[in-house]
């Protein structure tokens, strides 16, 4: 028994000259371009401020953005590439005592957020997620 060979979609095989059908593929493999959205803008140290107050529920006043870090950030087999690293300097309480360090948060953006935060948090009933956003607010998905 012998194999023929197996030729990709959109391409005809040699002696067989069929009409290639491009628009469906040119649409496949444009369609991940054309539905990227991109943010709107970039996050402002007043923006920045006010999610990190929306996580640490106000009690994070004073906040002192040192640098936004533009870049994309991978888990498991999925990229996100509208993320921006956050340094930043404000007042934590250690041992009953207010003291000023160093911090790093990870900003996201989506269309539908904006620029957020988020965490999982361990609840008395199960997992939540957190997520502090630009145009949403305080959001708990549970």
């Amino acid at each position: 028994m012998r194999m023929g060979r197996i030729n990709p979609p959109c391409i005809p095989s040699k002696g067989m000259m069929k009409p290639i059908h491009l628009l469906p593929c040119c649409l496949f493999a444009l369609a991940p371009a054309a539905s990227a959205v991109e943010p709107t803008s970039e996050p402002s140290d007043a923006l920045i401020s006010k999610l990190i107050n929306l996580r640490s529920q106000n009690r994070t006043p004073a906040i002192a953005v040192a640098m936004v870090l533009e870049g994309t950030t991978k888990s498991g087999p999925f990229e996100v590439n509208h993320v921006r690293r956050i340094i930043a300097v404000h007042p934590v309480i250690e041992n009953g005592r207010q003291v000023r360090r160093m911090n790093t948060y990870e900003l996201h953006w989506t269309p539908a957020y904006g620029w957020f935060l988020w965490e999982k948090r361990d609840e008395a009933g199960g997992e939540a997620v957190w997520i502090w956003s630009e145009l949403q607010g305080e959001v708990v998905v549970r």
